[in-house]
């Protein structure tokens, strides 16, 4: 091929969807952890390496970082960019999540049931509320898509 023939542009990244996010500073959903964070650096393992905060060792492999420390080996299947309304929903429910679990410590303390006994209840509470989640969103709705 010569110089006239060569194309204008590199071809694309393999990582380029990971670069896009980095770039972004996009929010993101990792699928398999279910972690919810911004992203805050993208790392090839080769132009850009990673250090290891555990061991302080040279990560060899694609990483993703994400702002709330998490690191990820950068499988674009494992990555759900998340729209501003998502965004926006996660937050408004983690405040709701956050006040529910506030009124349940209080209501436990005016029983004078002890913390750890509290904590317990609450998580085995939350799971069961998932479980009872994943059985509605499994069965066939009545309600239109995107209600």
């Amino acid at each position: 091929m010569t110089d006239e023939q060569m194309p204008d542009t590199e071809p694309e990244s393999k990582y380029q969807w990971a670069e896009d996010l980095a770039e972004q500073k996009a929010w993101v959903l990792h699928t398999p952890s279910r972690a919810v964070s911004r992203v805050k650096a993208f790392y090839d393992g080769v132009a850009r390496v990673m250090v290891s905060e555990i061991n302080r060792l040279p990560v060899k492999g694609p990483v993703v970082e994400l702002e709330d420390g998490n690191t990820f080996v950068a499988e674009q299947r494992c990555f759900v960019a998340m729209e501003p309304r998502e965004v926006d929903y996660y937050q408004a429910a983690q405040k709701t999540v956050g006040l529910a679990a506030k009124a349940a410590a209080e209501n436990a303390a005016a029983r004078g049931i002890p913390k750890t006994t509290a904590l317990m209840l609450l998580g085995v509470a939350l799971r069961a509320t998932a479980r009872v989640t994943d059985v509605v969103s499994a069965a066939p709705s009545t309600m239109p898509r995107g209600s």
